[in-house]
């Protein structure tokens, strides 16, 4: 590295006026015929003598640095960065630009490998040429040979090119790791980020994912959901291949941004099935992320478990069923001889669970058996519907509680007790946003107008911390409770979680046999990761003390809000809606309570009437011909609860009461359902053929679980890049349990692992590098019993090709933090403080004032000696030899 610098910079002004006292004497008192070829060289001279002096009196320094700065570039050239190579290039020319003396530079091009494409001190050639594999991002293996191509004794620095995609790292840990390593041995790290998400001005579309339930039932409807990305409106192909034949084309119109689509299954032939997707459209711009694939299979008949009091209602079940379906029944008036199963293990073998004009406390084990079903359609997706009156209302049995909070409504002449609403107000930064806050606020005003003034209420605020602005009191305070709202102001940060924690500290410990949540906010955390996992387990952990969470979303049309608030609220039970103002609030959410029931079961002619027009339980169905029933048990609709047909009938004490006649809500992962009426008997005696009977097979059929599942553990695959997990999850630990993966790779290659403990659930990572059809098989092996289940995962595309993945500098921010500078368009700026650099400087003043004496010595020799003098002189020398 060479430097000149100066001592007195200011002096070489100098330079004009001297040059002035040159040259304007010359040329004025210089003729042109006295302009001799001696004059023009003092002229010369003269000129000279004043620039040296200048620079002389200036101080003029030459510095060089002894010390070796190496840069080595790292750039990524993988998929996702193959449209901006030329300006990849342009980064490292500017780089070598701005290098300073005895520095060296090499360039290492990566992706799914890497590349030394230019060793130090060779000529720069485009990263265009670099041959490495472009179907994978590893930044962390790349900055790891960057490191060993140092010397020892040179001032290191790292200067990486990215988009900041790691399809080898999804989680970030390892450029973290690899970054504080190259620190340690004090190599300096910048970051180049390459902003890669897509624009209105990209041709891009590609099918990002497939929803597909991996089994299903004969005959029964099934579909897969497609969500397609596409940079703009457009029009694109949609065709489907089932084990590499084609079943279906068809034309759709896709809008920018994300499309769900849909795609109706066959299963009328039973077997497992491999199909394929494609979506192709015009100007399209990659054609690697056109095609997905996934597996499902086609399996037998239903199983039904039937818990009932009466033989009739086995050939209800029986007819109502047809040949769709496998029956089990046990008569708890008979008993028969047998025992109904009661464990989780048993319980998994049926889809659909039946209790009939039934009170399960006849059941042998029925505390057992509740606690089991309560979690086999949970946890399983499995569906319960109850009929007619199973004895339910008025009791206080714990387990006639459990089977009561199962169910989508409440049964009996129960009287109205007061509910504890507890709402959850968003006071981030974010809620100024369009109104947010103001609305929010409405909608929280308008929950206190619709309660009742003996319902109790809590407020909880929350931002990047959160606090009570209100413990539990009685609605009648409204208006202290709305002063207490306005006066709600914003502060910085988004922290659903804990709000959600502190609400659930106070609200469990209250005896109240209804309570809610409602979460209004925008759904835009502030922490991603852990936070994320907090908001939805503590949901859960709500719902299972019996406290329902809905979420209303205001105004957010961001997927990160939208996804968050639906997963909430089905964490917990509840319901989400995504407001627009105040006005929609009312209509969508709280209703008004209807009146108490006084009867608890009712014995008289009814009509039945559609509720829920357009429900799937009217399929086929003309509500003008539904029969007339006679009898029914009473019941009020729970909030959540979807009433699809309702029966009205006169209180004794006046005034028209509409009661849920048919109601369903989701149970965790799995459906309740309540049919008001019996299977059989007097109640029903016109729905034995025809609309009635039509009717209840509607009811069976919409309740057949959407995925058949007959083992007793939940089951996660989930791929992440180019990494799957398998999560195995008992229902009860066993000390001897044993879970083992077995795995078929798209080549065939085929792999047996024990599955790793972890105190809660048994998991295993595997890499899915090779595009193809995976197999995986689980074997969960206890007490003599083993298990199994298969999954099917398919590698459509290699990660890189997502090109609607989120680009975002985050992770390389994160992992260089104070160790370098991240920086976007243009390059980082240089910096030496870690270290000294070694350098001596040269003082010119002394050689250049010996240099302007030499001259003006040389001026005189010209001016004065004439050429015959010269020649003379060497005559008289030449003479003396």
């Amino acid at each position: 590295m060479k430097n000149i610098s100066f001592d007195n910079p200011y002096l070489l002004l100098l330079i004009i006026p001297f040059l002035l006292l040159v040259l304007v004497p010359y040329f004025i008192a210089i003729r042109r015929d006295n302009k001799t070829r001696a004059t023009v060289i003092s002229l010369i001279i003269h000129t000279v003598i004043v620039v040296i002096t200048a620079l002389a009196v200036a101080g003029t320094t030459y510095t060089v640095v002894v010390t070796r700065t190496e840069v080595v570039v790292v750039a990524d050239v993988s998929y996702s960065d193959s449209e901006r190579l030329g300006e990849i290039d342009g980064y490292i020319e500017d780089i070598e630009d701005s290098l300073i003396g005895n520095s060296h530079l090499a360039v290492l091009t990566f992706a799914a490998d890497s590349q030394l494409l230019v060793p130090f001190d060779e000529n720069l050639v485009s990263v265009s040429d670099s041959t490495v594999d472009n179907t994978a991002t590893d930044i962390v293996s790349a900055l790891e040979r960057a490191g060993e191509l140092f010397s020892d004794n040179s001032i290191k620095r790292v200067v990486l090119i990215t988009d900041s995609a790691s399809t080898e790292d999804a989680g970030g840990a390892g450029l973290v790791q690899v970054v504080d390593n190259l620190f340690a041995r004090d190599v300096r790290v910048d970051a180049i980020y390459l902003d890669n998400n897509v624009t209105e001005d990209d041709r891009e579309v590609q099918i990002s994912s497939v929803d597909v339930t991996a089994s299903t039932y004969h005959g029964h409807e099934s579909s897969a959901d497609l969500l397609v990305n596409s940079s703009r409106d457009t029009r694109a192909i949609l065709t489907l291949l089932q084990n590499g034949t084609e079943i279906s084309v068809r034309t759709v119109k896709l809008d920018r941004g994300f499309n769900i689509l849909n795609i109706d299954l066959p299963t009328d032939v039973d077997g497992t099935f491999d199909y394929t997707v494609t979506v192709n459209a015009e100007e399209d711009t990659s054609q690697f992320n056109n095609s997905y694939s996934f597996t499902q299979r086609v399996s037998g008949d239903v199983r039904v478990l039937l818990v009932t009091s009466t033989a009739a209602d086995i050939a209800a079940a029986e007819r109502i069923y047809g040949d769709n379906a496998v029956i089990d029944a046990y008569n708890v008036t008979t008993k028969d001889g047998k025992a109904v199963p009661y464990t989780v293990e048993a319980l998994a073998q049926y889809d659909e669970i039946l209790i009939s004009g039934a009170d399960v406390r006849e059941l042998n084990n029925y505390t057992a058996f509740i606690n089991s079903v309560d979690t086999v359609v949970s946890m399983f997706g499995k569906s319960l519907v109850t009929f007619g009156n199973n004895d339910i209302q008025n009791k206080t049995d714990d387990v006639l509680i459990e089977l009561q909070n199962m169910l989508p409504v409440n049964y009996g002449n129960s009287e109205r007790d007061a509910k504890l609403m507890t709402i959850v107000l968003d006071m981030s930064r974010s809620m100024e946003l369009a109104y947010r806050l103001y609305v929010e606020k409405e909608i929280a005003k308008s929950i206190l107008d619709l309660l009742e003034d003996d319902d109790r209420v809590a407020i909880v605020a929350f931002w990047g911390e959160n606090y009570t602005v209100q413990l539990p009191t009685p609605a009648s305070n409204r208006d202290e409770i709305k002063a207490k709202i306005d006066a709600l102001e914003v502060y910085q940060g988004t922290m659903i979680g804990s709000a959600l924690e502190r609400a659930h500290d106070f609200m469990r410990g209250l005896d109240y046999s209804d309570k809610q949540l409602v979460l209004i906010s925008d759904g835009l955390s502030y922490i991603k990761t852990s936070e994320t996992d907090t908001v939805f387990t503590t949901a859960a952990n709500m719902r299972a003390d019996g406290i329902a969470i809905s979420t209303v979303n205001v105004f957010c049309q961001e997927s990160q809000g939208i996804t968050a608030m639906k997963r909430i609220a089905e964490a917990g039970s509840g319901k989400y809606y995504y407001i627009e103002n105040s006005e929609t609030f009312r209509e969508q959410f709280l209703t008004e309570v209807a009146d108490d029931l006084t009867e608890s079961v009712i014995e008289r002619e009814t009509e039945v009437h559609v509720a829920r027009p357009g429900d799937h339980v009217l399929d086929g169905i003309d509500p003008t011909t539904i029969p007339k029933i006679y009898g029914f048990a009473s019941s009020k609709a729970k909030q959540n609860a979807k009433v699809a047909l309702i029966v009205k009938y006169e209180r004794a004490s006046g005034g028209t009461v509409d009661v849920p006649f048919y109601a369903y809500w989701d149970y965790g992962n799995g459906k309740v359902s309540t049919f008001a009426t019996s299977l059989s008997g007097a109640w029903v005696d016109g729905w034995q053929d025809g609309t009635g009977l039509a009717l209840m097979q509607n009811v069976a059929t919409t309740n057949v679980p959407e995925e058949r599942v007959d083992h007793p553990f939940g089951l996660n695959v989930v791929t992440d890049a180019s990494v799957t997990t398998v999560e195995l999850v008992p229902v009860n630990l066993k000390r001897d349990a044993i879970a083992t993966l077995t795995i078929t790779s798209p080549s065939g290659d085929v792999t047996e692992h024990t599955m790793i403990f972890d105190s809660t659930k048994y998991y295993l990572r595997f890499s899915t590098e090779e595009l193809g059809k995976y197999t995986v098989s689980v074997s969960y092996s206890y007490s003599g019993r083993t298990f199994l289940a298969e999954r099917a995962l398919h590698v459509s595309y290699y990660p890189e090709y997502d090109r609607f993945s989120a680009f975002t500098d985050t992770p390389i921010i994160k992992a260089i933090r104070n160790r370098g500078e991240v920086t976007e368009g243009r390059i980082p700026p240089y910096s030496y403080e870690d270290r000294e650099v070694t350098s001596y400087d040269l003082v010119f003043t002394l050689p250049l004032l010996i240099a302007a004496v030499a001259l003006f010595v040389i001026d005189v020799i010209i001016r004065k000696i004439k050429p015959a003098d010269i020649k003379g002189l060497f005559k008289k020398i030449s003479r003396t030899r």
